[in-house]
């Protein structure tokens, strides 16, 4: 009889064990919290847990109306929770390593985030953003060659001087832009 009751408080023990081990994995999915990602005036908000990056662009293409274009260089998993960060910053966080364009279209809405294939010459990734057009009926400074002839000369020096051999002149010249 000893072994018998012995043996059913093992099984008792074990049942309470894997009771309280499956009542604590509920309870911890019931904690994790319900991934969020909002999309307004050019921010973002997000809170989630184990999301995929590419599920996080669907999800901005979804929200902003703008087109993905390209591939996820390396898809993921993504744990992140910040709010109202700038897009620019808060996809350089989502998407880690990988370089992107934003593409505005009038009245400065997103129109298409680029993802581009990676670092160029090893240079560090950074967002490039196409700033949005200025409101409509806004006069543009000018022509580009409008704009180059209006700009001071620049002065050329330090490594570019010394490549167009001009390093150590005692007056740099400066180089004028070209008149079209």
């Amino acid at each position: 009889m000893g072994s018998a009751r012995t043996c059913g408080r093992a099984t008792a023990a074990g049942i309470a064990l894997a009771a309280m081990l499956g009542w604590r994995n509920a309870r911890a999915a019931d904690d994790a919290p319900v991934p969020l990602i909002h999309y307004s005036n050019d921010a973002l908000t997000v809170r989630l847990s184990g999301v995929q990056n590419s599920d996080i662009l669907a999800e901005l293409a979804r929200q902003s109306g703008a087109e993905i274009r390209g591939q996820v260089r390396e898809p993921r998993e993504v744990t992140a929770d910040f709010e109202s960060v700038p897009l620019p910053e808060a996809l350089a966080r989502l998407l880690g390593e990988q370089n992107f364009a934003l593409v505005y279209g009038k009245g400065g809405r997103l129109k298409a985030v680029r993802l581009l294939g990676g670092d160029q010459l090893g240079a560090p990734a950074s967002p490039t953003i196409t700033a949005p057009p200025a409101a409509p009926g806004a006069p543009f400074p000018g022509s580009l060659p409008e704009l180059i002839d209006r700009h001071p000369p620049v002065p050329v020096t330090g490594q570019l001087a010394d490549a167009f051999g001009i390093g150590d002149a005692p007056a740099a010249p400066r180089l004028e832009p070209p008149s079209w």
